[in-house]
């Protein structure tokens, strides 16, 4: 079954996706629920291999949910300055 839903909903269920992660001065928070955020400090993040480090260690988490895993990765690179898509394969 697809979900359909109006521009309004659309709108309120991208921005509720787009606070899921919060990036700040000195920290990438997490927000897997409304109980809690999960914090990680930004200079462990910042460069492709600490980022794929979080990704295999966030992995083993039992809240995560591959949207919420890309959003983290695109949130990481962004702050790190790296393009995810231009990275060795």
């Amino acid at each position: 079954m697809v979900e359909k839903f109006g521009e309004k909903a659309y709108m309120e269920r991208l921005q509720g996706r787009l606070t899921n992660i919060i990036v700040d001065d000195t920290h990438l928070t997490i927000k897997a629920n409304d109980q809690f955020g999960y914090e990680i400090a930004l200079d462990r993040i910042d460069n492709p291999v600490k980022i794929l480090q979080w990704v295999i260690h966030l992995t083993e988490k039992t809240w995560m949910t591959t949207e919420l895993l890309n959003q983290f990765v695109q949130a990481a690179c962004n702050k790190a300055g790296v393009d995810p898509h231009s990275l060795p394969a």
